[in-house]
């Protein structure tokens, strides 16, 4: 065992590799294969997956700096019992309002349980051990400017609706869903919400962002530190993706470039706010949002390519980050 925590401690990028795709991938199979029949238990175990990158990002900075212990800290608890709280309200109504799903007290408990997740995550920004408190701070001490926030929640948004001018301005018509302003308005918080909380945003930006990165950029460019997060960030979706049976051709658009687009824009905002995970995890949310509302066609991508080089030429990317900056592990 202590020779396992001590090869740990020295190969935290290889050991986050491969812990998080071999936990994930196990919750995968058991969600979608084991308890494909029974959805409650589906459901738990396909959080549980997704919330793989923010545990083993926990375990080993836990694992690497356990010591010494930080002066505990009472806000944890509440912050811990606010997001219990609001993530059970965000999921229990998201399956009742958007999905359809009647109301029933195995529902509100399954969730009930999901939603310890990222409240466990995001109080970890509290933590005593020195280690788990430095990965997971700026969940709830952000850092850098505002600014950089307004872009990680509204540049996709902005893309799409670009992409939509695009095509409509080529004769060609877009069908957006049929709700009402009140029913878009409640959908959209909804997916928000719960995309920041559960489905892509904190629970996998702490890690692939919030971990991963930052000891990958302490010896490569920023490029090449996307390149290699993005790669394994799209292997870890694989499973899922066949799975769900969707498409090879789908996978391979989706995995091969637009993940490695949205991989540069992540990475981007991740720096320019001085490594907060926060910015990436809105950003990745108001993608998610965006994209399950807004019609998007390949035109899509023409906005997209432009931010990105507008990303790699604002944040040089091409070259090494300073050893001193924020965004860089220590």
């Amino acid at each position: 065992m202590q020779k396992s925590v001590e090869w740990i401690k020295h190969h935290q990028i290889t050991s986050f590799i491969i812990l998080t795709l071999g936990f994930s991938w196990i919750f995968f199979v058991l969600s979608y294969l084991v308890f494909a029949e029974n959805l409650l238990l589906q459901a738990l175990c396909g959080k549980i997956a997704v919330f793989g990158p923010a545990m083993i990002a926990m375990l080993i900075s836990g694992i690497s700096y356990s010591e010494p212990k930080l002066r505990p800290s009472k806000i944890r608890w509440w912050i811990f019992g606010i997001v219990w709280l609001f993530s059970w309200i965000i999921l229990v109504s998201l399956v009742m309002l958007v999905r359809n799903v009647p109301f029933q007290v195995n529902v509100c408990i399954v969730f009930g349980i999901c939603a310890l997740l990222p409240a466990w995550i995001i109080s970890a920004s509290r933590s005593s051990i020195p280690g788990i408190r430095l990965t997971f701070l700026t969940l709830s001490k952000p850092r850098g400017s505002f600014i950089w926030y307004v872009v990680a929640f509204t540049g996709y948004p902005v893309i799409l609706l670009i992409s939509v001018l695009i095509t409509r301005l080529s004769g060609n018509n877009v069908s957006f869903p049929d709700l009402s302003f009140s029913q878009a308005c409640i959908f959209l918080l909804l997916m928000f919400f719960e995309g920041f909380l559960a489905s892509g945003g904190v629970n996998e930006e702490s890690g692939w962002r919030g971990f991963l990165l930052p000891h990958l950029q302490v010896k490569y460019s920023v490029i090449v530190a996307s390149i290699i997060v993005w790669f394994f960030w799209s292997l870890w979706h694989l499973p899922l993706d066949i799975m769900q049976k969707v498409p090879v051709q789908q996978i391979l658009l989706n995995r091969l470039l637009f993940n490695f687009l949205a991989s540069v824009l992540f990475v981007w905002v991740y720096n320019r706010s001085k490594g907060s995970i926060l910015a990436p995890a809105i950003f990745h949310a108001s993608m998610n949002t965006a994209g399950a509302f807004i019609p998007a066609s390949l035109t899509f991508l023409i906005p997209l390519v432009i931010l990105c080089v507008i990303a790699f030429v604002n944040g040089r990317m091409w070259k090494r980050l300073p050893q001193d900056h924020l965004a860089v592990h220590k």
